[in-house]
């Protein structure tokens, strides 16, 4: 018996001891090879990522005076917000063109944290002129949301969104 139970306390602990540098030794180095290794994935996702922008921006810089007229344009699409006549007078163009009469209000000052100014334009006129105005405000050469359209007895009231140019410039 005592040779039985000496083989099994020997096993016993021989188990124990397999178990200990499983869980404390092997089981952390495991964990420690499948971290490094995604951390190094990663690293070299993010090396070919940042490699990738570089030359697109390396391409975008030798074709920039292909691109400045089409820049050019997109600025023009945004209201200057420190001064809005521009638009003010697009506005007036399209109702003097359309046969509506209109009166528009600038709706509230402009914040900083805004990208965009609330107009609120009042137009008279018969219904199809009304709606040829709004047409042509959306398709007009501002970057604007028409809002709120209301029309009761010839009178049609909408607020427009414009958007204004980056006040970081």
């Amino acid at each position: 018996m005592k040779r039985n139970n000496k083989f099994y306390i020997t096993v016993s602990f021989l188990l124990i001891i397999v178990l200990f540098l499983i869980i404390f030794v092997i089981y952390p180095l495991v964990v420690g090879i499948i971290n490094n290794s995604n951390d190094l994935i990663s690293a070299k996702n993010n090396i070919l990522t940042q490699e990738t922008q570089i030359k697109e921006i390396n391409k975008f810089k030798e074709n920039y005076k292909i691109y400045q007229p089409n820049l050019e344009k997109i600025d023009q699409m945004f209201i200057d917000p420190s001064n809005p006549v521009d638009f003010i007078k697009f506005l007036e163009n399209v109702s003097d063109s359309c046969n509506v009469v209109s009166q528009i209000y600038l709706s509230f000052a402009i914040q900083d944290s805004k990208q965009f100014v609330n107009f609120k334009v009042t137009s008279k006129g018969n219904f199809s002129d009304l709606l040829s105005f709004v047409k042509k405000v959306e398709v007009g050469p501002y970057l604007v949301e028409i809002e709120n359209i209301n029309i009761k007895d010839s009178v049609m009231e909408f607020s427009i969104k414009a958007f204004i140019k980056s006040l970081n410039k």
